[in-house]
């Protein structure tokens, strides 16, 4: 598996969360990058950085993902780093599911 090398998330990282009880619920089993950087895109969203995922979306770079189940709880964590942005999502139990990180290019 490809792993994004990224420090553990700040304690200021804004937080968002996924599944029962949460806005987003996983209603199917998905282990799909295009779902997860959805969620990363919300999240900077959220985080008052929805335009800087479409300046900086040519330069993502994630992990290869793990599987999500159904009603799983997913907490992730979105904050500056270096010259972009960094994500990690995991289940409530810890257990991370992706991470990813967006650059600018040039």
């Amino acid at each position: 598996m490809l792993k994004v090398p990224l420090p553990e998330a700040p304690s200021d990282a804004f937080e968002s969360r996924f599944g029962s009880g949460a806005a987003i619920s996983i209603r199917w089993i998905t282990s799909t990058t295009a779902v997860y950087l959805d969620y990363f895109e919300e999240a900077l969203d959220a985080a008052g950085q929805g335009d800087c995922y479409a300046q900086f979306h040519a330069g993502t770079r994630s992990t290869s993902p793990n599987a999500a189940a159904r009603d799983d709880r997913l907490v992730g964590w979105t904050w500056p780093h270096d010259d972009g942005w960094a994500y990690r999502l995991a289940r409530e139990d810890g257990t991370e599911i992706f991470r990813a990180r967006i650059e600018r290019l040039g």
